[in-house]
């Protein structure tokens, strides 16, 4: 006699047809939404000039090479060995891997898998959280493929051939990981994330910037980079970040532009914590009765 299915696996085609309406709805809710029209204030100093900004950037890399990038693998022998056991720990944060997961797979969550808001409350919880992964998830994304092409475009070598080949070899168009040094993929990822979230919480900028400063100095401590790979790193990620908020703001998404044309996060910090748990409540609870209840 054919067993018949648990009432989970018996709700999957209710579940794919949810899925399915959510992506529609999405599509429908970015394709109708009105731009900005008037001038947005890049959110960074220098961003409203690119070619000042990215002359300065080209000084401190150039100052970097020039003073502090041969003697910076020397360097490191004379810190204290709490201090090298701290940036061997914490350099792993600067990966993008987890960055990339953890927002992505927010995303798809809400976007396919969420219910249909059943309030207000949790349709502005669903819209806020969904909106800020997909953000920092952009600029994370944005400045690793671009931080990926230009290793392999730029190909110098990293400190562990400075004996043999010297701090100032390139090897361009070259796919060996012992030529990517320049510029450091953790120092692009972590100023993207800080940048992200310093215009997301202003309120705690000094603290996110701060810890990414470190995280991404931990870089010449492990013999991975010469200063000067961390500063055209931070560089690339901090512009990305900028550049994606102004995209984000223009589409009227995460960011409004006030009268004056700044920038500013479309939900209040103080707020987010209040507004996502209640709207994760209500999410899961639907969620749950379309599974084992139906609708």
């Amino acid at each position: 006699m054919k067993q018949p299915l648990p009432r989970t696996f018996g709700n999957l085609p209710r579940l794919g047809a949810q899925i399915a309406e959510n992506m529609r709805r999405t599509y429908e809710l970015v394709r109708k939404r009105r731009p900005h029209v008037g001038p947005i204030r890049p959110p960074l100093p220098l961003a409203d000039k690119p070619l000042l900004a990215f002359a300065c950037v080209l000084i401190a890399v150039a100052a970097a090479i020039l003073i502090v990038d041969a003697p910076s693998p020397l360097l490191r022998e004379f810190l204290p060995d709490e201090v090298r056991v701290l940036f061997n720990n914490i350099t792993r944060i600067g990966k993008s891997d987890w960055m990339l997961w953890s927002t992505g797979l927010t995303v798809i969550a809400i976007v396919c898998f969420a219910p249909e808001a059943a309030c207000f409350t949790e349709r502005s919880a669903r819209f806020t959280l969904a909106g800020l992964s997909a953000y920092l998830f952009s600029v994370v994304a944005v400045s690793g493929i671009t931080v990926l092409l230009l290793k392999a475009l730029i190909g110098r070598n990293r400190p562990r051939l400075r004996e043999s080949e010297g701090f100032l070899a390139f090897h361009p168009l070259s796919l060996d990981n012992s030529h990517h040094s320049f510029p450091s993929g953790h120092a692009t990822s972590l100023a993207a994330l800080a940048i992200g979230l310093c215009l997301l919480f202003p309120r705690w900028r000094i603290a996110i910037a701060v810890l990414a400063a470190l995280i991404a100095l931990s870089r010449v401590s492990v013999g991975a980079h010469y200063p000067a790979d961390v500063i055209a790193g931070l560089a690339l990620g901090t512009f990305t970040a900028a550049g994606m908020a102004v995209f984000f703001a223009r589409k009227r998404f995460v960011f409004k532009v006030k009268s004056n044309g700044t920038l500013w996060p479309r939900i209040r910090p103080g707020r987010l914590p209040r507004i996502l748990q209640r709207g994760v409540t209500a999410a899961w609870r639907r969620w749950r009765a379309i599974l084992l209840r139906g609708k």
